[in-house]
């Protein structure tokens, strides 16, 4: 994208729905480029009218056409991952957007723009994914056509997954699709806040939208009461808890009057579908839960007579149960589709927060701290850890005259001080701190007591000085020049400029008085007489679990102990207030925290789908980029920086096959290690009948980037490495002709790589869980076909000085992002290997690359040449193509010396001396053959059948 204006403004969102409106009506984008006129001074003048009558922005023609080209480019690109239904895609229909002013549609897509300040570039991504699922549905229109289609759409943990259910309604109401049921989960009041939204969004135009209320129970009208005559504008939509009884209810409902049952065109949308749907029963005894059992036999249309058109779409963001639990017929396995949602590129997810081992230039925000400790700790330890302390609250009779541990504290000032900046800036919008450490209600209690206490009785200099110290410290570690460095693209797409449109931190004496008055007032949420919530200017402290009570009786007056957002009639609140929520499952699904800038995780969790939908500091941040913090242990950081993994790779897994094969034909690969040796994917009951994947390491090029710095592992691996190369005798005498800078061993058995080097070592490989792998890899190669002796390479650099076994000593410097400080025991260095390694034991490289190229039939073939084709080629003419490389690197402990540790900015990631305990010795493999999987891990799929 090369634009430098700013497209969300209303100016441009009103150029943006003509636009659109054209494009609805049939004109092209090359029509567009002149606004429909026949010479560029027509167009001025009709911008120029826009301007003066429409309040578009003041735009040249080259401004408009750059403006055009900028929505033509997020149209190409905006496009969801749909795996399809058969080869010769049979089953897809070609339904385009709506384009009728008062269409279902384009008054929710105007909803989304004016009222809920989507960008233009989310709409349109929005716009494209939607009809991408809606074209794989069932219409019902050919009564030879009794598909139950079966679908599921991967979202992202609280990235606007709603916003896709709502367009999908509205554009199958356009289509006439008559009858939609959403299922909503376990918690009524979920269930309640979920049908209201809806009804709030879904727009009435060409369509008229009635809701029902418990469908099939005995005050519930009857099913002829509908009308579903062709041609009738009438929707219907039901919200159903997931509860057996309303399903029960529900199916009863539908199948009351088989006549009618024929008329009706039924989307399911199951929201969170991998959330009570799934069968956790013996799949192997043909036992299934009540809840599935209802649901299986609405979906598969077990009553008499048939709907007119039956399609089930799964949303969720851990689709792993789903994907592993069970692929019968008359399961609910998404056997037609597999859609991808792709968050816009102002979505703080995953990868943005924890760093992805897949992309070197995403190496995570460093927005998280630590929490000190670990669940599983040595019984001889006697460190009095943060979590030691939170583990004496929640077990003590006497819970307020405990003090918080230091991080909580941190992380209480933290708020403060963004509370404290969002009233600067005079936004009145909620800010919400989440403190989530147990699942045990009685726990959150204590833990509120507290907190309560200790702000209560801290004097307010203690307060202001621990303020501003915190301060201090998290504006250095994390501000606008890192965010640019660690996130360069963040908001391109959407029109947003960081340097312009972020607003930085202000100087701290300007937050004093804001941080008085949040210390001032420390208390529940007010509940005067007729049930009015009122909302002060200190802290409200909220107990949010299923069993608390709401209301809790004073003298003076009541409080409203859980979390209740200022509604509508709450509108009039003249400042931001601010809620510490504590909590534990009733804040882990469904649940959206305004404003969320703080969080504080010491939760222990061993499941990847329940620890991933925890993550509810995943999200939209516009206006208060610079503010989200989140406190954690160590453990939880690896476990995330593994589901950053995990969820990565099943994306790119979908997509590689998203043109090839259908989901009954491959299931979803999912990533599975034993590197997180406490993290299941998903509960036993709901993997039934995962198996494992075969996995390839053909053409693997694995690498070294990250190390522990942990003096005794280090000499260890110093060790093992220089008595290893002592035992490969002399190198090549002609390789060092060559390269002066290595030293080379030609043929050398990989038994002997394994057992005297490999087997004693310590090595962290990118994108693999342990060596041991490899070995079991190369094991069962050879049953079938042999790989030719290693060469082993010492690679350095030119440096007599500085020399390990005869070779100069390689320089490293830190990466620094997220946890990773200039000082802490992990390191990552961002790229190992040498470009030119890849060659190192061949000695004519030079001549071959020559010779490779020459047989290209083009200059442009030969600058488009794949450098890896030209590398495996080159490799091949050598006579090394069947030839295993490893590369041993000692990369000197000093690194960087002298430098800022703060770093030179290089445009991509901020730098600091390397600062190890000991000389670093890494590992490059390469591996030969085609690369078949990038992703070097154990994988498990489900068990299709025969």
């Amino acid at each position: 994208m090369f634009s430098v204006r700013d497209y969300s403004t209303d100016g441009f969102q009103l150029a943006h729905e003509w636009m659109l409106r054209k494009l609805n009506r049939g004109m092209t984008w090359a029509g567009l480029m002149l606004c429909g006129k026949t010479s560029e001074d027509a167009c001025q003048d009709f911008l120029d009218g826009r301007e003066e009558d429409d309040d578009w922005p003041r735009l040249s023609v080259a401004e408009w056409q750059e403006f055009v080209t900028y929505y033509r480019q997020l149209e190409e690109e905006s496009q969801s991952c749909i795996i399809p239904d058969n080869a010769t895609d049979c089953n897809i229909n070609d339904m385009s957007a709506p384009g009728l002013v008062h269409s279902a549609w384009q008054l929710y897509k105007k909803k989304l723009l004016e009222e809920k300040n989507f960008s233009a570039a989310s709409v349109s991504q929005i716009e494209k994914s939607t009809l991408d699922i809606l074209n794989r549905l069932n219409r019902g229109e050919s009564p030879e056509d009794k598909r139950h289609v079966k679908g599921m759409v991967v979202g992202n943990v609280q990235s606007g997954k709603t916003a896709n259910m709502g367009a999908l309604l509205s554009m199958a109401a356009d289509y006439n699709w008559n009858m939609f049921i959403i299922l909503t989960g376990t918690i009524e009041n979920l269930r309640l806040q979920t049908q209201q939204r809806f009804l709030d969004d879904l727009c009435s135009g060409n369509v008229s939208w009635q809701s029902f209320e418990h469908p099939g129970s005995n005050n519930t009208s009857s099913m002829s009461v509908l009308d579903l005559k062709s041609g009738s504008r009438m929707r219907y939509l039901v919200c159903c808890l997931k509860n057996s009884r309303r399903l029960e209810a529900l199916k009863r409902w539908l199948n009351s009057d088989i006549n009618r049952k024929k008329q009706l065109r039924i989307l399911i949308i199951d929201d969170e579908a991998d959330q009570a749907s799934i069968n956790t029963k013996d799949i192997t005894e043909d036992e299934k839960t009540r809840i599935n059992e209802y649901l299986t036999d609405i979906v598969n249309d077990s009553g008499q007579g048939e709907f007119g058109a039956m399609n089930y779409v799964g949303y969720t963001a851990t689709p792993y149960g789903n994907f592993l639990n069970d692929a019968s017929p008359e399961s609910l396995y998404p056997r037609d589709f597999i859609s991808v949602l792709e968050p816009s590129d102002l979505y703080f997810g995953p990868q943005q927060i924890f760093g992805s081992s897949y992309n070197e230039d995403m190496n995570g925000l460093p927005i998280i701290c630590p929490i000190s400790g670990e669940y599983r700790r040595k019984k001889d330890d006697a460190t009095n850890y943060d979590l030691d302390v939170l583990m004496d609250i929640c077990s003590s009779d006497s819970a307020a005259t405990v003090e918080p541990p230091p991080s909580l504290k941190n992380a209480i000032a933290w708020f403060c001080i963004a509370v404290a900046i969002r009233r600067g800036r005079k936004n009145k919008q909620a800010c919400t701190m989440l403190v989530h450490h147990s699942m045990v209600t009685e726990h959150h209690g204590k833990i509120g007591l507290s907190i309560v206490n200790w702000l209560k009785n801290v004097s307010m200099d203690d307060f202001i000085v621990l303020c501003k110290n915190v301060y201090a410290e998290e504006t250095a570690r994390f501000n606008k020049e890192v965010l640019k460095s660690t996130l360069p693209l963040y908001g391109k797409k959407s029109g947003i400029d960081i340097d312009r449109d972020i607003e930085d931190y202000p100087v701290f004496d300007e937050l004093v008085r804001h941080i008085k008055d949040l210390k001032s007032t420390i208390g529940h949420i007010y509940l005067h007489d007729a049930n009015e919530l009122s909302y002060h200017e200190g802290i409200h402290i909220c107990i949010d679990n299923c069993k608390y009570e709401k209301v809790v009786q004073n003298k003076e007056f009541d409080s409203y102990v859980r979390l209740m957002y200022p509604g509508k009639e709450q509108e009039g609140v003249p400042y931001a207030p601010a809620f510490l929520v504590i909590g534990g499952n009733t804040l882990s699904r469904g649940l959206t925290l305004e404003g969320l800038v703080c969080t504080y995780f010491s939760r222990d969790c061993s499941q990847a789908d329940s620890l991933m939908q925890m993550g509810r500091w995943f999200g939209y941040r516009r206006g208060y980029e610079l503010l989200p913090r989140i406190w954690m242990t160590d453990g939880a950081l690896k476990k995330f920086q593994f589901l950053s993994d995990l969820d990565h790779d099943l994306r790119l897994n979908l997509y590689r096959y998203s043109t090839q094969m259908t989901p009954m034909d491959c299931g979803p690969c999912i990533l599975n290690t034993s590197g997180v040796a406490m993290l299941r994917l998903t509960a036993k009951n709901k993997s039934q009948s995962a198996i494992k994947a075969e996995m390839s390491f053909a053409g693997a090029r694995l690498q070294t980037i990250y190390f522990e710095n942990d003096v005794e592992t280090l000499r260890k691996n110093l060790y093992v490495a220089d008595k290893f190369i002592q035992s490969l005798g002399s190198p090549d005498d002609d390789m060092m002709k060559v390269h002066p800078d290595k030293l080379v061993w030609t043929d050398i058995p990989f038994d002997n790589i394994w057992e005297e080097f490999l087997s004693q070592s310590d090595y962290r490989l990118s994108q693999l869980p342990d060596l041991g792998v490899i070995k079991q890899w190369i094991d069962n190669l050879s049953r079938n076909t042999t790989l030719d002796n290693w060469s082993v390479v010492l690679s350095g650099k030119k440096n007599p000085g500085n020399q390990w076994n005869g070779v100069g000593k390689i320089t490293r410097t830190r990466k620094i992002s997220g946890t990773l400080t200039p000082d802490s025991k992990s390191i990552c260095i961002g790229v190992l290997s040498d470009p030119s390694d890849w060659a190192a034991d061949i000695p004519n490289v030079d001549n071959l690359k020559k010779e490779y190229y020459s047989s290209v039939e083009s200059k442009r073939d030969a600058k488009e040449a794949d450098k890896e084709d030209m590398k495996a080629a080159v490799r091949a003419m050598a006579g090394k193509g069947n030839v295993p490389l490893l590369v041993i690197y000692c990369i000197d402990k000093t690194s960087g010396s002298g430098k800022d540790y703060k770093g030179q900015e290089d445009g991509k990631s901020y730098r600091s001396p390397l600062n190890a305990v000991e000389d670093i010795v890494g590992i490059y493999i390469r591996m030969p053959g085609q690369m078949i999987n990038k992703d070097y891990f154990t994988y498990v799929t489900i068990d299709l059948g025969d």
